[in-house]
This record gives structure tokens, C-alpha cells and sequence, in this order.
């Protein structure tokens, strides 16, 4: 089973590597009722039979298809899709800096369900494959309280897998009438809570016990891309 956002990318791969756009030409590609997309989506898993089919009709890598793990073929198919038309571009050297990968970015207004950031793409961005990571969710944000360390309108690259963060961290947080926002989180001890603070000053610290079953973090943030 893979996060939301993770297997909205794997289906958007899929539909790019085999140029299609509706759930009714992938099924056609796939071989398979449109039925079984609809149940892939709501188990958020690939199935293996359709990594398998892609392999023999494309050469498609799994791990790419999964998560976007390079190379993007396993061998030569005469109907592949140009890697450059996929959103990754080769880098001879291997240091992974002008190689990059599309990326679907999210509004910060989306829902938070069950553990996991839920809502739609809002527009792809291509970023540099060494700032990408399966656990990466984009979001662009909407609020001030971090300026001028994060701007309003900056995109905000969210490590899924860091939802305990540490004294200093900041980190995306959850609120249902909110959406999601940053702060800087510190951890007092004594009272066994979270300190959620912005970096300007008319935003109120937040306090959140430590305890409580449902925390409110996303991730903790890994990078910023904003203008200065």
C-alpha cells in the first residue's frame, strides 16, 4: 500500500509512459476493466500483474513506475516514451544535479486523513532528482507565520516519513479549518507537550501534548524554494 500522494505519481508515470489520459485508454493498454483501476485506487496499490505487463510491452522499471527509482527502462522497446518526455533527463556524470523529475505540487488547503495528506495536484514542477525522495510531498504554502524563513507562495518539500520531530525542526502541521502550515516545534518535558512557534511575531505559540494519539505533523520540512 502505498501514501496518496505516492500512488497518484505512480499512475501519473504509468499514464505518461504509455501516452494516456483516461482511466478508460490505460485499461485498454493494461488489458484490464476500468473496474480494476478504480480498486487498485481505493487499496492505494499497484498491482503486480500491471508492473509485469509494462515490463514486457515497454521495458518499464517497477521501481520506477513505484517510485520513480532510475532507470526508467530495462531494456529497448521501439514504442518507449523519451525519458526527457517523462520529466527525467540523464545526468553522464551520476551526481544527480541536472537530473531532474516531475513532481506534483499541493495546496496547502487538503485534507488530512487517517495519517496522510489527501488533495489533488495542483500543478507539476520539475526539481533537481537529488532533492527527490519517495517520501517527498510538495507543498506550496499559503501562510505568514514563517516569513521571512518560508514565504507565502513558497514550495515547501516535506519529508513524509519525519512525523516526530525534534526540538528545532520545523515542521508542516495539520489543522482541519487551517489546512496545512509550518512552525518551528520544540519539546518541553516537564509538561510532556509540543511547542509549535511561527517566526514572526503576531502568531501565538500552540501547545500540543506529546501524547496525544492523533499528532497533527505532516513531515518535517527538508528544503525551501523561494524567491529571496
Amino acid at each position: 500500500m502505498l501514501p496518496a500522494h505516492a500512488f497518484e505519481q505512480a499512475i501519473e508515470r504509468i499514464k505518461k509512459a504509455t501516452r494516456t489520459r483516461t482511466q478508460i485508454e490505460l485499461a485498454e493498454v493494461l488489458g484490464i476493466r476500468q473496474s480494476s483501476i478504480s480498486d487498485a485506487k481505493r487499496r492505494q496499490s499497484i498491482p503486480a500483474d500491471w508492473l509485469i505487463k509494462l515490463y514486457r510491452k515497454l521495458g518499464l522499471n517497477p521501481d520506477w513506475v513505484l517510485d520513480g527509482g532510475l532507470p526508467v527502462y530495462l531494456r529497448h522497446c521501439e514504442t518507449q516514451v523519451p525519458e526527457a518526455e517523462l520529466g527525467v533527463y540523464p545526468d553522464p556524470q551520476g551526481s544527480g544535479l541536472s537530473r531532474s523529475r516531475l513532481v506534483p505540487a499541493y495546496a496547502s488547503g487538503g485534507a488530512f486523513e487517517q495519517g496522510r495528506f489527501v488533495s489533488q495536484a495542483t500543478f507539476q514542477v520539475s526539481i533537481p532528482e537529488s532533492r527527490w525522495a519517495s517520501s517527498l510531498l510538495l507543498i506550496v504554502n499559503q501562510g505568514s507565520g514563517m516569513e521571512p524563513i518560508i514565504r507565502r507562495g513558497a514550495l515547501v518539500g516535506v519529508d513524509t516519513d519525519q512525523t516526530r520531530p525534534t526540538a528545532g525542526d520545523v515542521a508542516a502541521v495539520y489543522h482541519a479549518q487551517q489546512g496545512v502550515y509550518f512552525r518551528r516545534i520544540f519539546f518541553d518535558p516537564e509538561d510532556n507537550v509540543y511547542i509549535l512557534r511561527a517566526e514572526d511575531g503576531p502568531h501565538p505559540e500552540q501547545v500540543i501534548p506529546a501524547d496525544a494519539p492523533d499528532q497533527p505533523f505532516v513531515g518535517k520540512v527538508a528544503w525551501v524554494w523561494q524567491e529571496l
